[in-house]
């Protein structure tokens, strides 16, 4: 049983470790904070100041990091105005500025930046962001199934497998650790031949490739140091699909590595990767071992077993531990948390290590008294977890810690007022309590809704706040130490709304707060790429990377921007299938029959059409940004509802563009790369800031860590789901991992592909239900290991609970649907042991009637309150300056070669090609898309990182290049010392007074000693095309009259990566008076 944690006894013994649970309130910052600058007095009496560089302080966020900082700084100041030992504490304070306090990313990097020699990585490296890991890890994927499916094909053809040409990209040392997992397949050929037909047969490509990805990005630390299991399970082939899987993701690892940690760029699953591996260098992890003598780690209950392995490495007998954390509090699993790891590392600690924090110096004694009970009674009992039946038995431990314990739990409020002020929002006045339910009647799923029904709950939320302002209510507050009671009016700041999630219920709550005059602010709304003003933007973008895509077409052109009638669109539509001969696409239809265009249309086709053209030559973030300015669109937006919010979206847009000129270097690639974005967490822009009177609204998960005096809890209408079968449909308990591991036992860790065997389970023949068919297929022991991660998983709903009813200072506001069922409906619900379907029923079935208000939402008092008019008029004005010119975009015209020869490239003349495609067996028929997207791209990369012949020679070897290319005029090209890549090149001409801007992007441009010029231009094609060529030359030509300010243009070649093919083209010095005469006709 932990004790009640002393602090004045804690500082007299440092030197013992501490495992210490702090429930929600409790003073877990001051303890620490107390903690450390107790160490700090201990080595004052050695007069050693050093010390600060033997205390590690972990947490994870940098929010917390800092306050952390900050509360023992302030404890050091209080010393230095005491003027005791000055000389000491004022070298502390600047030591701190060096401590070791952190996140465990930041300690992660700051540990293989001090041995940067040692284990070979630059101390300069980057943390890339989401974007940049998603695009290297589908690339390292694509390039595993590559590798995976040559070898299926060169078996299948009974060949041997040229081993070194699928690996050449990877370097010497990456190259060999995947080709002796190649050489375990080979030799296994029967089980890879086995496990191959059955992912192909029975699970399909695209289910593999996804599950794939998710592990490669999600567990591959795990994965690595995973096992499958040593001895047969009932079905055989399963085995050999983890031996595939496994071994599919090492190799997708070192691809991955190779793209990433060799460039010196590390995301954070890797670089705690790149730390557990330096640390298993004995020397490194002895002098970190005795480099901290305290070892502080706040949010335990937020690791997982890999940090926990990162902690054990430094800790030793010979220095001291100081964990603090809340299980309850633990809601990030889908970040990776593991709430076991704190049952675990707890039940590790001697029983004197032991602790508890029970004064909760946050909220009001009844919510103090509410949480406790809530907690015991509904949350973390043993008649509501017990329904996990084999969890509690294989478990038992992780099972009753997670269970509420008093000795461990339990939390005293520190003052109770008895002469409380308390308001009512009730029309009869009767609610005297800080714990008020509003209750609403939520509508039958199947009826039809009005558009208020629908909005019910946001209308509940709206009128409890409205309820609320102004009224008078009594606020703790704290004065040198000590809380006193103050009574003032309620304002709109003191108001948070707690959501579940707020991708759907964002614009409810918009549309509510509006319609009610509420000031609101929301804090990390995850929306932004959803929202319709960027969505827009994205859809001109689409249809100038492939116009002749009529969908694309069709909605640009029925976009904000285009402003197309639905009926325009239809005249079009019916040309074009009068003139089928004629016309393959709406572009082309439109492209002849401008004159039936609006003048708002016409503007809108005439950006597209020109922007279609400058595409390759423009940087893809300039179009971007181009587009917006040339089509009025922020003036446009003014005539959306919420108008300053689009505005500010746009902007934003247009102000972390640039990050995309490095993650897309084509058009085409930025197309891809903005379809991934709404993958990726990205908040709004922010109007309001959250400090001014406005109400905040978040989710539980931002508001962990906050406080706040009111908080108004939505969302309690979902279904509670324990135990129960996930909304897929199938009938069976599965946890929604693509991959699941086993809880560590002896150091071992097993991994299952449940969720992806489900698909072959379900067609067995047994009457057996198909968490039974699992059991029978994967044997049940086996299959018992992986139930924790169900269990674990399902319950987080309610520590996601415990952290909202603990957010609020002053009064908690649970908003409950009251569900209406249908009869025959409820009738079963009588008779199954479902009482607790929904998240609400949890608070209505507690038993806490005199403690707390039920107030209808039609028995709320109407509170009319006038919006204060700053706040008023700053959400209804779009100011002046929203709407002026983007600074820099002004319009010039463009003229790339392109534009005047009008050459027309593959992916505007088919389908949409970015749609990936999947094999039914063979590598030819499963990459066949991507290679005719992706084998252009890729071999002007590799030409481009070319820098002598001898790599030329390479890419021949490797059958990259055809031998045609190994000649003595190549030779000689690509031994020169001076040359240019990828060289955008701009030269200003005037015409008939008029300024054109004309450009070009030359493939390759070499210098010799006496400044001659000549250019290499690739194509990936066969050069046959009479027509074609001709256009070939006129760019060459076209590159060289660009380049005469730069030296004496001599010869161009066109050179075919197809077959070898090369036409020299030699320089018209009389090209200026040509290009002046077709510019002047266009």
């Amino acid at each position: 049983m932990p004790e009640v944690l002393n602090i004045e006894e804690m500082k007299k013994n440092l030197d013992k470790n501490y495992f210490i649970s702090a429930s929600a309130g409790t003073g877990k910052t001051y303890t620490i904070t107390q903690y450390y600058v107790a160490i700090l007095e201990k080595y004052e009496k050695e007069n050693n100041p050093d010390i600060v560089q033997n205390i590690l302080a972990v947490t994870f966020t940098n929010k917390a990091a800092g306050e952390m900082k900050e509360r023992i700084l302030e404890e050091i100041d209080k010393k230095l105005d005491k003027g005791k030992n000055y000389k000491y504490w004022r070298q502390i304070k600047t030591n701190l500025n060096s401590a070791w306090i952190m996140t465990i990313d930041s300690f992660c990097s700051r540990i293989l930046r001090e041995n940067n020699i040692a284990i070979g990585v630059d101390p300069n490296f980057t943390i890339i962001n989401e974007l940049r890991m998603g695009i290297e890890i589908e690339k390292s994927v694509y390039n595993t199934l590559k590798i995976i499916f040559s070898i299926y094909e060169d078996i299948m053809e009974d060949k041997e497998s040229n081993i070194e040409e699928i690996t050449f990209f990877l370097s010497p040392e990456r190259r060999e650790t995947v080709k002796k997992i190649i050489n375990e397949l080979i030799q296994n050929k029967e089980n890879f031949i086995i496990a191959l037909k059955f992912i192909l047969q029975e699970l399909k490509i695209d289910t593999f490739k996804e599950v794939l990805l998710d592990t490669l990005r999600n567990w591959r630390t795990e994965m690595k140091m995973s096992q499958i299991p040593e001895y047969d399970l009932p079905n055989p082939d399963y085995n050999k699909v983890l031996w595939l899987f496994k071994n599919a993701v090492l190799i997708a690892q070192e691809i991955y590595n190779l793209y990433t940690e060799d460039q010196f760029q590390f995301d954070f699953k890797g670089v705690l990767a790149k730390t557990l591996e330096t640390l298993e260098d004995e020397n490194i992890k002895e002098k970190y071992q005795h480099k901290f003598k305290y070892i502080i780690v706040d949010e335990y209950q937020d690791t997982n077993f890999l940090q926990k392995a990162l902690f054990d490495k430094i800790h030793t007998d010979e220095n001291y531990i100081f964990y603090v954390g809340d299980r309850k509090q633990s809601i990030y699993r889908f970040r990776g948390a593991d709430v076991s790891v704190f049952a675990v590392t707890e039940n590790e600690f001697e029983e004197d290590s032991k602790f508890q924090l029970r004064v909760n110096r946050r909220s009001n004694a009844e919510i103090v008294e509410f949480a406790n009970e809530f907690s015991e009674k509904m949350l973390f009992n043993d008649e509501l977890l017990g329904v996990y039946e084999n969890v509690k038995k294989t478990y038992e431990k992780i099972y009753k810690n997670l269970l509420f314990s008093e000795d461990k739990d339990y939390s005293e409020y520190e003052v109770k007022d008895e002469n409380d002020v308390i308001p009512s929002i009730s029309k009869d006045g009767t609610d005297k309590r800080r714990i008020k339910y509003v209750t609403y009647i939520k509508p039958k799923k199947n009826d039809k809704k009005s558009d208020e029904e629908k909005n019910i709950e946001y209308e509940t939320i709206a009128r409890t706040i409205q309820s609320l302002i102004g009224k008078k209510m009594k606020f703790r507050k704290r004065e040198n130490g000590k809380i006193i009671f103050e009574e003032r009016e309620i304002k709109y700041s003191d108001i948070a709304v707690l959501l579940r999630e707020l991708k759907i219920s964002e614009d409810k709550i918009r549309k509510s707060f509006k319609k009610y005059n509420i000031p609101f602010y929301i804090l990390g709304s995850k929306s932004f790429y959803d929202k319709n003003e960027i969505q827009t933007i994205f859809s001109a973008l689409n249809a100038v990377q492939n116009p002749r895509n009529d969908f694309n077409f069709s909605a640009y052109m029925m976009s904000l921007i285009g402003g197309m009638t639905f009926e325009r669109l239809n005249e079009f539509i019916e040309i074009k299938k009068g003139n089928k001969e004629k016309y393959s696409s709406l572009y082309e239809v439109v492209s002849n029959n401008k004159d039936k265009l609006s003048p708002e249309e016409l503007k809108a086709f005439e950006v597209l059409e020109r922007y279609v053209k400058l595409k390759y030559y423009l940087k893809p973030t300039h179009i971007l940004k181009q587009f917006i300015s040339e089509t009025n669109y922020l003036s446009k937006l003014t005539l959306m509802s919420d108008a300053h919010y689009a505005i500010a979206n746009v902007k934003k847009l247009i102000n972390e563009a640039e990050q995309y000129n490095t993650l897309a270097v084509s058009f085409a690639e930025l197309i891809k790369l903005l379809k991934k974005t709404s993958e990726v967490s990205e908040s709004e822009a922010a109007i309001e800031d959250e400090k001014q009177n406005v109400v905040k609204v978040l989710t539980i998960h931002k508001s962990k860590g906050l406080e706040f005096p009111i908080v108004i809890l939505g969302g309690l209408g979902k279904e509670l789901n324990l135990n129960s079968e996930e909304e897929t449909g199938e009938n069976v308990s599965l946890s929604k991992e693509e991959t699941e591991f086993s809880l560590p036992e002896d150091n071992v860790r097993y991994f299952i592909l449940k969720k992806l065997f489900l698909k072959t389970v379900k067609n067995i023949e047994l009457p057996l239900t198909d968490k039974e068919k699992i059991n029978v297929e994967l044997g049940e022991g086996f299959s018992k290991k992986f139930d924790i991660n169900k269990f674990l998983e399902d319950t987080e709903v309610l520590r996601l609970m415990y952290v909202a009813i603990t957010r609020p200072k002053e009064m908690l506001i649970p908003i409950i649907p009251i569900v209406q069922e249908n009869k025959t409906k409820k009738k079963k619900d009588e008779n199954d042991d479902g009482k607790y379907k929904y998240v609400a029923d949890l608070f209505m079935h507690f038993q806490y009637e005199d403690k707390r208000d039920i107030i209808a939402l039609e028995e709320l008092e109407n509170n009319e309150i006038s919006v204060n008019e700053e706040v008023s008029e700053k959400s209804r004005d779009i100011k002046e300056k929203q709407l002026s010119d983007l600074t820099g975009f002004a319009y010039k015209k463009y003229i790339a070669p392109t534009y005047i020869i009008n050459e027309l490239k593959k992916e505007e003349t088919t389908d949409d090609l970015t749609e990936e495609g999947y094999i039914k067996i063979t590598a030819d028929d499963f990459f066949s898309d991507e290679e005719s997207i992706l084998k252009g791209t890729e071999l002007h990369n590799l030409m481009e990182s070319v820098g002598n012949f001898s790599q030329i020679l390479n890419l021949i070897e490797t059958g990259e290049l055809p031998e045609e290319l190994n000649n003595a005029l190549i030779e000689r090209l690509f031994s020169a010392k001076r040359f240019k890549t990828e060289w955008r090149l701009v030269k200003r001409l005037l015409i008939d007074n008029k300024e054109y801007m004309i450009f070009g992007v030359p493939d390759r441009v070499i210098f010799d000693e006496e400044n001659n010029i000549e250019i290499l231009d690739y194509k990936y094609s066969e050069l046959n095309n009479s027509e074609k060529i001709e256009d070939y030359k006129f760019q060459l030509q076209f590159y060289m009259y660009l380049l005469k300010d730069f030296g004496n243009p001599l010869k161009g070649y066109i050179i075919s990566l197809k077959n070898g093919k090369i036409i020299e083209v030699e320089y018209n010095k009389n090209f200026e008076e040509e290009l002046k005469k077709k510019i002047s006709m266009l």
